[in-house]
This record gives C-alpha cells, sequence and structure tokens, in this order.
C-alpha cells in the first residue's frame, strides 16, 4: 500500500465517527488553541511596546531615582530628583546633551461641567514636549513661559474630546482639578500607546504649576534626556552619570543613587520579560495538549479493538505488519492534525478579539502557527505509536475469530 491509500483509508475510518472524532481530537483543540492565542497576545503586546518606544526616539535617556537591578527589576528608590535639581541639570555645561525634561504624574478629580472623573496629571519641566515630540492637534502646546509664569493652563490628550469634553473642541474651555481651575490651552495629536500607558487621556501642566496648586514639594520622579544624536547616546549617558553625581552629591566610592537607560535597553528587557512571561502561559497551556494526546491513545485502542476483525482481515490476504503499523499511525496523526488545524484557526480569532479588547496592534504570529502544525504532529507520533504497534502485531487468525 502507497501512502495514499492509508491517508484514504484513514480518513474512511474517521469520517465515519464523526462524534469520536471529534471528541478525540478536543483535547488537542484546547491546546493548540491556548497556545496559538497567548502567543499571538504575547505578540501583539511586544508589538504594542515597539510602537509606543517609536514615538520617542532611538536617542532618548531615562534616569530614575535608585539603583535598578541589571535585570530591569524594580528600583531601590532612595528619594526622588528635585526641581532645583533638574535646573542645575539643566544649566550645566554639557557636549553629548540636546535637551533635558522632567515629569511626575498623580491622578486627581477633574471636573467639567457635569461630568467628574479621576484623571491622570501629568506635570512637565524642561524640554519635555521636544523630548517626547509631542504635536498640537487644536490650539497651541506648554512653553516655558507657562512654566516660568506658573500659569493654570493644561494641555489635554485627543481621547478625552469624546470621553469627558462630550465632543466639544475643549481649547479655552475651563476645567477644575482637585478644585483648582485651569485653562485647556491645546491638544496634542495622537500618540502611540501600549498594553501598560495610554498618554492620551492624560493632562499635562507646568510641573512649577503642579507643585504650586496640587501637591506640597516639587519632587520629580523621571529626568529624560535627549542625546544630540543616536550615535553618541552611550557618550550622553555617561556625561548624564557624571553630571548628576555632582549635583547629588554623590561621594568617589559610592554607588549611584540613580539608574540611567536608553530606550534600547529598556525597550530590550521590556520584550524578554513579556516572552518569559508569554512562554511561561503557553508551556502550561500546552500541558492540555498532554492531557489531549492521552486521549488519543484511548481512542486509538477503542478503534483497533471494533477493527479487529478488519485487521485479521487485512493480514490474511497479505497486509504485512509493517502496513497495519503506518495504518493507525496515520490515522492518529491525521486525528491531532485535524484538532490542531481547528485549534490555531480558533486561537488566532481568540487572539484578534483580545487584541481589540485591549487595544493593541493585530499580529499573526506565523511560529505560533508552524508550532501548532508541529506539536499536533508530534502528539500524533507519539501518542498513536503504541496503539498501532499493538494493532500490528496482532495474530490474523486470533483477531478473525474475536467477537
Amino acid at each position: 500500500m502507497d501512502f495514499i491509500d492509508h491517508i484514504t483509508i484513514s480518513f474512511t475510518s474517521l469520517r465515519s465517527n464523526v462524534f469520536r472524532t471529534f471528541f478525540s481530537t478536543l483535547g488537542i483543540i484546547i491546546g493548540v488553541m491556548a497556545v496559538v492565542a497567548l502567543l499571538g497576545i504575547g505578540k501583539s503586546a511586544q508589538r504594542s511596546i515597539e510602537l509606543s518606544f517609536d514615538s520617542f526616539g532611538s536617542n532618548s535617556i531615562y534616569v530614575v531615582p535608585g539603583q535598578q537591578s541589571d535585570n530591569f527589576g524594580p528600583p531601590n528608590l532612595a528619594d526622588t530628583f528635585t526641581l532645583s535639581e533638574v535646573d542645575r541639570f539643566i544649566d550645566y555645561p554639557k557636549k553629548y546633551i540636546e535637551g533635558i525634561a522632567a515629569q511626575t504624574f498623580t491622578n486627581f478629580r477633574v471636573q467639567y461641567g457635569n461630568t467628574t472623573e479621576s484623571q491622570t496629571i501629568l506635570g512637565s519641566h524642561g524640554d519635555y514636549i521636544e523630548i517626547q515630540n509631542f504635536e498640537a492637534e487644536y490650539g497651541r502646546l506648554l512653553t516655558k513661559k507657562d512654566s516660568d509664569q506658573r500659569a493654570k493652563v493644561a494641555l489635554v490628550g485627543p481621547d478625552l474630546i469624546e470621553d469627558f469634553f462630550n465632543g466639544e473642541n475643549p481649547v479655552g474651555k475651563t476645567m477644575r482639578i482637585n478644585g483648582t481651575s485651569f485653562t485647556v490651552i491645546g491638544v496634542f495629536k495622537k500618540k502611540g500607546t501600549s498594553s501598560f500607558d495610554n498618554p492620551n487621556d492624560d493632562i499635562m501642566i507646568p510641573f512649577t504649576t503642579y507643585s504650586q496648586y496640587l501637591v506640597s514639594g516639587d519632587n520629580l520622579s523621571l529626568v529624560s534626556v535627549e542625546a544630540i544624536d543616536p550615535k553618541f547616546v552611550e557618550q550622553a549617558k555617561d556625561e548624564t552619570r557624571s553630571i548628576l553625581r555632582k549635583i547629588r552629591g554623590v561621594g568617589t566610592n559610592q554607588e549611584d543613587d540613580f539608574t540611567v537607560r536608553d530606550s534600547g535597553e529598556i525597550l530590550s528587557s521590556i520584550n524578554q520579560i513579556t516572552g518569559i512571561f508569554t512562554g511561561f502561559l503557553s508551556s502550561i497551556a500546552a500541558i492540555s495538549l498532554l492531557v489531549g494526546g492521552i486521549g488519543v491513545t484511548n481512542i486509538m485502542f477503542v478503534s483497533i479493538t471494533e477493527r479487529t476483525k478488519e485487521i485479521g482481515l487485512r493480514k490474511s490476504i497479505g497486509a504485512k505488519n509493517r502496513d497495519i503499523l503506518i495504518q493507525f499511525l496515520t490515522e492518529s496523526i491525521m486525528v491531532t492534525l485535524l484538532g490542531g488545524i481547528i485549534g490555531i484557526c480558533v486561537g488566532i480569532i481568540l487572539s484578534f478579539i483580545a487584541s481589540k479588547l485591549l487595544d493593541l496592534p493585530t499580529e499573526i504570529y506565523l511560529d505560533a502557527i508552524g508550532l501548532g502544525v508541529l506539536f499536533s504532529v508530534i502528539i500524533g507520533l507519539i501518542f498513536g505509536i503504541y496503539p498501532a504497534q499493538k494493532a500490528s502485531k496482532l495474530n490474523p487468525i486470533d483477531a478473525l475469530r474475536y467477537e
């Protein structure tokens, strides 16, 4: 018998027991579906992070207070940066640094008309607008003059037009933040988002205004630095460390009490963490493939028992052990491959739905599809080999007498 004959007989057998075929593939469907969906969502999350970092530029550097481990775990926070430290950094002579900015943010109650919501209020200082590449959609952006005058003005994200301002252009309108009136001077153009951050619904005000009217103190949580050119990022990082050590009074033999990272390092670390997490979840999901494989083994034994006379008849007219082995092994692989194909299709659909719900870019992860097919064939081979061997070793005389 050739390979086509084996496939034809296998297909006929599977089609004659549709319900049994379906239930034998169910575990494979669930396992492959989960793996494909989780890998697809993980890929979409990574793509979302990459898109959000694209707007920052490859010459961006970030400084947070406290030491951070090399694997990008949480920093050991000592204290924050102060406004005076940031201003000294801005005024300090520099060779490889083009711009410096700082920020902090907190959620406050914001009121406009009859609408009151908790919104993220970001206090920005220095060259924040330029470094983060903000552009005005309506009105204007924040300026140094706004900061110097501690002006009660706000730049709002585009998502707030519909979500907070009832579809109206908010420029020139007044809203209250934590009880203080602010005038909206502009709406910035939509920026890239990620699964962990959406700047498009933020409200930005000068940090000097933020510290005077909304909080007590002048503490900043993040400093952004822009190198003069992407090829000088390492020099700019070294220059940043050197200047901040002097400003913050770090001794010669003391470690930095802050952490400097460029956008490439941050992106790589986040993608690594996302990849590990996705792989871990996918590994758990893959356990159902093993359960499905056991189900295939049991179904194959049932099929062999029901077709014992058929096996005896085929052997009596010349079929060899090898033919019977290949026949049932082909059936096993076809069962798992069918389950794998269904699981891949359902997994892709679930991945698309999850991406839409989580506001992630839709990504088709071809590697996941390839893995789904590969796993299906391997499971069929591994869990079908034992029943197929048992079938191939049946004595034709005993098989023909079987009732």
